[in-house]
Order: structure tokens, then C-alpha cells, then sequence
């Protein structure tokens, strides 16, 4: 073979693995948009386009919470929302994983054309090089793979940074007249979906800074020239201003872009800083930190060779990049550090470098340059790949599909859905209280009978984030906050975790003044025992679907598996350990003698091996219900006192060792069992 074709072969290769590596990107953006839906923000946007299409106008305060008062709600996103709610209008939740998937498909593509468009006449970036930016972007945007107005902004704001700053070579570094009219227009459609039109005004600003900067740096430009520059911004800053004035809020989304984000950053991940630290920070996974160290560090190098070399070279047109570009990513830079959410604008400046070096001459002369920073570049884009898996969209996307949950339409691992279903099939009406992030969901499936008491609305509700924070974390808090806002019903994790492990999480006077009306995997109910009517329509809903429910103990997850075993698996009521360890004695749970007895033993002492008390309890007296006959008050009083007397340990092995003594108890215990449990449910339900 000859040096040429040696030459060829690896030329070929080269732009074969960036083809493969920017399918394998872009089929990992696709693959998490098209996962079950896990933005909790996505709810409440569509129940503010369901509210706006019903009724015809945008609401002046805010109709599904019931802590927000008569705060002014801005809604700086009612484009989007109503774009979403036809959506799902037409196609339902699938629907939207559907429009997900494109939209990320569609943004791949953009990324990839941008990458790829032409430095100089017919040349293009190198498809090697083109290949790495795209997984690159695909892994800074990790944060933001979800279905929201901000993946829109996303396509307008690269459209708006090709109208301000995409220059080729012999052009004018300042937009044309029609560029400013352009972007102006598009600023006027961008504000009608998101108040990150802002942008808009934004870049123009920092574009008109570069070009003083130029007026200063440049030798050789005469005075007339640096004034047209200057002037061409300026006209661009004006366009791209009233385009963002020309909407029904006016001048409310310029207040809103400049609200105060305190409180965000320091409860809200998305708002914390790139490297926030402190109780209240959301830690990054190691790998994933890692990586965004690492493209920050070298954006920092490339700028600072990039601002050398405009000082002392000037703009040089080979170079390609002028002193607004350079504005502009040093504007990126600044936002990736204040804010999580665009650690993705980090990938403009790494463009920026790959397209100065594809237009350097000894790099286009030099075939082990070529082979060299193409093979870097698809490397660091794979490790770019490789570390955003761990962020917790994707991440959470793979364990979807891996847990065999990636065909439901909402994923249960990150939403309360089977609780809120007990909530409403059972009819607990109420105001609520909940984690932040579940807000948007309990209020979509709810509706105004519950409602919320925070949501994603940032800005809306950063008075009421702190207090719930607080109320999670302070039992005496919790009792005011309670109180103070009239909560009836109560949606929470099963599991909450401050830094110190995970705990079963519980109102303060949980026994006395609330009761476990619900209990499963991810979820925990508990309704206010005074809502004497809401009691009552819990106990009859349990009635209805033959579940034993106690109103003085409240529910437990093991009790609905005698009537319904298939729940075990259809509302997932157990943990995953839990689950398979209990699937071998569903069989015999119905079961009214001895072999159901048995069954409801073994799955005491797992209950009770896994912290479960409650639980174990329910088990050990069901269990003796069915081998000791008549089960009235009393004899249950007594059982409970053995077993918290005794211990569960010693209880259950005192409970077997009767099954082996009486030979009759399964035909004593299956004729007694059915009148326990009228028996039970007559007295559960009196007043």
C-alpha cells in the first residue's frame, strides 16, 4: 500500500468513527427524551396550557396551589405551554415521549450542522472533529434532557447565535442590517415561548462590548470604520430588545429574567453553581464532576489563548475568531459557572478552538495534525459520553429500561404515581404537602380538588421552598407549617435522605393526629385523622376492594397483596429485595388456615428483618388471626401487647410452634378467618 492510500485509509477511518461516534450521541439524546417522563416541571406546564386553552386567557394569579395566595404568576412560558398541552391533547403522555425524541433528534442535527458548516468556501470541520463536538454537546446538556420550554429556547438560541456571530472569512464581524431584523423576529417568537429570549438582548450587548473592545485593540481601522461597527451593534441591540418587548407580558419577562435566584441556588439544582458546595448543594457524581472540570479548565485555556493573540496579532482572518466571538464566550464561560443548567453554552469556545485549528495551515498541511486532534476529539467526546450516564437523567433513563419500566408512561422510580392513584381512586380531598419536585405531577393527576404546595415555579414560590425545606428537616416546624396551611393529605417519600443515610420519613404526631392512609415502594400517605369524612371514604374504598384497613393503625404495604397479590408487581408496594422475597408466598396469603398463617409469618419476619415494624406487626397478628379462631378487639389488644412485649422475634417463633401443636388450627383458623374480617370491617367503619 502506498503512503497516499496509507494516508486515505486512516482518512476514511477517522471520519467513519466521527459518523459513529455523533449516531451513538445523538441516539443517547434520543433514547433519554423517549424514556418514560420524569421532569417534574413538564406537569405543571401542561396544566397551566390545559388551564389557558379552557379558559382562553392567561391567569393573573395562580389557581393550583393553595400557598402562593395572590402573588402575581408571571407565566413567562405560555407559548410553550400551550403548545404542550395540544400535544398531549392529541397524543397523550406517549405523545409527548414521542415529541421529545424528535425535538432531541432535531437538536442533534442542528449541533451537528453548526459543527459542520463551512469555514471558508466548500471546507468544513473535519468530520472527526464534528463527530467529538456533538457528543460533547449531547453530555454538557446532560441537565437539561427533558421536555421542557427550555429544549425550544435551545434551537432558537443557536439560531440567534448564528445571526449575531457566525461570521465567514472576509466578512464584517458586526450583523448585517437584515441579521438584526432576523434576529429581532426571532427574539419576538422566542419570548412567546420562554423568557430566556432575554438572551437576545443579552448577546447583542455583549457583542456591542467586543466591538469597543475592537475599537480599542484593532490598529489599523480608521475612525469611520470603527463607528459602523459599533453602530451595527447597536442597531441589533435595538431590534432584538423590542422583539422581546412585543408579547402580552411586555415588559414582565425583563423582571422576571432579573428576579432574585437566592433561593434557587440554594435549594434548586439546576440554579446551584457549577461547583457549589455546603449542606444544601447537590453533589455532582464523581465522574460526571470530573468532566465538566475538565472542559472548564480547558475553556479557560483556550480563552486565554484566544484573548492573547487578539491583543497582540489582532483579528486575523485566519483565524477566524473576532473580538464579539470572543465576547461571547467568555459570556459562556460566566453563565456555565453561575448555573448548572447551561453548562452546555461551555460548548461554543471548544467550537470556536476546533474551527481555529482546522483553519490553521499547518494543521490542513499536516496529516499526523489531522490524525492526531481528530482521534483527541473523538476520544474526549466518548469520555464525555461516558461520564454524563451518570447524570440523573440518563441514569435514570437506563435503570427505566433496565428495570423493565421504560414502557410506562411516567417513571414511578422518580414520581409518587401509585400513591397519587390511592389518593385519588379513594377520594382524599385536600390541601397537600409533598417533596418539591412532585408538585407538577400531583397537580396535573389532581387536579384543583388537591391543591399543591409547591411546584417548580421557582420565582412564584421562593418564599414557600425555604419553609418546606425547613418543615422536612424540623418535627415543631412541620407541626406550624401543617396547621398554618390547612394540610389535609400528605404525599411524601417513603424513604428521605440528608446526608446521613436514608429514613422513614413521618409527620410530626403521626399516630395521633394523622394516619397512614397509603403506603407502597416509593410513597407514603397520611391523612389528617379530623377529616372524619375523608377517613370515611377511605375506609369504604378499602372495603370496596376487599382490603383489611384498620382505622386506628392506619394501612401497611402488606395488606392489600391476601385481596389483590397481583399489586406485589401492578402497584409496586414493596421494594425491589422485598418483592421477590415475598412473590414465593403469594400463593397462600388468601389462604384462611394454616398454610396462609405460615405464609403471613415468613413475610413478618422479612417485614421485620428490614426495619418494617409496622408492617411485621400487621403480619404477626394476621397470622394469629388465622390459626386462633375468634379474632375480636381484645384478642388483637392482647397479641399486640405480646408482640411488643416479647419482641417479634420471639413472637413469631412462639405463634409456629402452636401451628406445630394444633394439628386442627387451619380448619379452626379457615372457619373463624371470614368472620374476623366482617367481623372487622363492621367495626372499622362505625362512626
Amino acid at each position: 500500500m502506498t503512503v497516499s492510500g496509507t494516508e486515505g485509509t486512516d482518512a476514511a477511518a477517522l471520519r467513519g468513527a466521527g459518523i459513529v461516534l455523533g449516531a451513538v450521541a445523538a441516539l443517547g439524546a434520543v433514547f433519554a427524551m423517549a424514556a418514560p417522563l420524569v421532569s417534574g416541571d413538564l406537569f405543571w406546564h401542561l396544566s397551566a396550557g390545559r388551564w389557558m386553552l379552557a379558559n382562553g386567557a392567561l391567569p393573573e394569579t395562580d389557581p393550583f396551589s393553595h400557598t402562593a395566595g395572590d402573588a402575581r404568576w408571571v407565566l413567562q412560558e405560555y407559548g410553550s405551554q400551550i403548545v404542550f398541552a395540544l400535544a398531549e391533547r392529541v397524543g397523550g403522555l406517549e405523545g409527548l415521549r414521542v415529541v421529545g425524541a424528535l425535538l432531541a433528534a432535531a437538536l442533534a442535527l442542528v449541533v451537528w450542522r453548526t459543527a459542520r458548516r463551512a469555514l471558508d468556501g466548500e471546507r468544513k470541520l473535519p468530520t472527526a472533529l464534528a463527530g467529538g463536538l456533538l457528543a460533547l454537546f449531547v453530555a454538557l446538556y446532560a441537565y437539561k434532557w427533558e421536555l421542557r420550554p427550555q429544549l425550544l429556547s435551545a434551537f432558537l438560541f443557536f439560531g440567534l447565535v448564528r445571526l449575531l456571530f457566525e461570521r465567514r472569512d472576509g466578512q464584517r464581524p458586526a450583523p448585517t442590517p437584515k441579521q438584526s431584523l432576523l434576529a429581532g423576529a426571532l427574539c419576538c417568537l422566542w419570548v412567546q415561548l420562554h423568557a430566556e429570549a432575554l438572551f437576545g438582548p443579552i448577546l447583542a450587548t455583549v457583542g456591542l462590548s467586543g466591538a469597543l473592545a475592537a475599537a480599542v485593540f484593532v490598529r489599523g481601522a480608521s475612525g469611520g470604520e470603527r463607528l459602523r461597527r459599533i453602530g451595527a451593534w447597536l442597531v441589533a441591540l435595538a431590534s432584538v430588545f423590542v422583539g422581546t418587548l412585543l408579547s402580552p407580558l411586555g415588559l414582565e419577562p425583563h423582571r422576571y429574567a432579573l428576579a432574585d435566584r437566592s433561593v434557587a441556588q440554594d435549594f434548586i439544582e439546576e440554579w446551584q453553581f457549577m461547583f457549589a458546595s455546603g449542606a444544601r448543594a447537590f453533589p455532582l457524581t464523581v465522574e460526571f464532576r470530573a468532566f465538566v472540570w475538565i472542559t472548564a479548565l480547558l475553556v479557560l485555556v483556550v480563552l486565554a489563548r484566544q484573548g492573547l493573540a487578539l491583543v497582540r496579532d489582532g483579528e486575523r482572518a485566519d483565524r477566524g475568531v473576532h473580538w464579539e466571538r470572543y465576547a461571547f464566550a467568555c459570556l459562556c464561560l460566566l453563565m456555565a459557572f453561575t448555573a448548572r443548567r447551561y453548562f452546555w453554552l461551555l460548548w461554543f469556545p471548544l467550537l470556536d478552538a476546533a474551527r481555529e485549528l482546522a483553519r490553521d495551515r499547518a494543521f490542513v498541511a499536516t496529516t499526523a495534525r489531522r490524525s492526531l486532534a481528530g482521534v483527541g476529539a473523538l476520544a474526549f467526546g466518548a469520555y464525555a459520553l461516558a461520564s454524563s450516564s451518570t447524570s440523573l437523567i440518563v441514569d435514570g433513563a437506563r435503570h427505566a429500561l433496565v428495570n423493565g419500566r421504560f414502557g410506562a408512561t411516567v417513571d414511578s422510580a422518580f414520581f409518587p404515581v401509585h400513591a397519587t392513584r390511592a389518593v385519588d381512586e379513594a377520594g382524599l380531598r385536600g390541601n397537600l404537602f409533598h417533596p418539591y419536585s412532585w408538585g407538577g405531577y400531583l397537580g396535573w393527576v389532581l387536579g384543583a380538588d388537591n391543591p399543591v404546595f409547591v411546584d417548580g415555579r421557582t420565582v412564584l414560590f421562593q418564599d414557600v421552598i425555604p419553609i418546606r425545606h425547613r418543615a422536612e428537616r424540623e418535627p415543631s416546624y412541620a407541626r406550624e407549617v401543617l396547621d398554618r396551611y390547612d394540610v389535609d393529605v400528605i404525599v411524601y417519600s417513603r424513604l428521605v435522605d440528608h446526608g446521613e443515610g436514608p429514613f422513614f420519613w413521618r409527620p410530626p404526631d403521626g399516630d395521633r393526629r394523622w394516619i397512614r392512609a397509603w403506603v407502597d415502594r416509593a410513597a407514603v400517605v397520611w391523612l389528617r385523622r379530623e377529616r372524619s369524612d375523608a377517613l370515611d371514604a377511605l375506609t369504604d374504598w378499602y372495603g370496596e376492594l376487599g382490603v383489611a384497613f384498620d382505622r386506628q393503625r392506619g394501612a401497611n404495604a402488606f395488606a392489600p397483596l391476601a385481596a389483590h397479590p397481583e399489586w406485589l408487581d401492578e402497584r409496586e408496594l414493596l421494594s425491589p429485595e422485598l418483592t421477590e422475597a415475598v412473590r414465593p408466598h403469594l400463593a397462600d396469603l388468601a389462604d384462611d388456615g394454616e398454610r396462609g398463617a405460615r405464609a403471613w409469618l415468613e413475610i413478618g419476619d422479612l417485614a421485620w428483618r428490614n426495619g418494617l415494624e409496622r408492617e411485621a406487626a400487621f403480619a404477626f397478628v394476621e397470622a394469629g388471626a388465622r390459626v386462633l379462631g375468634p379474632f375480636d378487639a381484645p384478642a388483637e389488644a392482647a397479641w399486640r401487647a405480646r408482640y411488643a412485649e416479647v419482641g417479634a422475634n420471639r413472637a413469631f417463633g412462639e405463634l409456629r410452634r402452636q401451628l406445630v401443636r394444633s394439628p386442627n388450627a387451619g380448619d379452626n383458623g379457615r372457619a373463624n378467618g371470614t368472620q374476623n374480617r366482617t367481623s372487622n370491617t363492621n367495626q372499622e367503619r362505625r362512626p
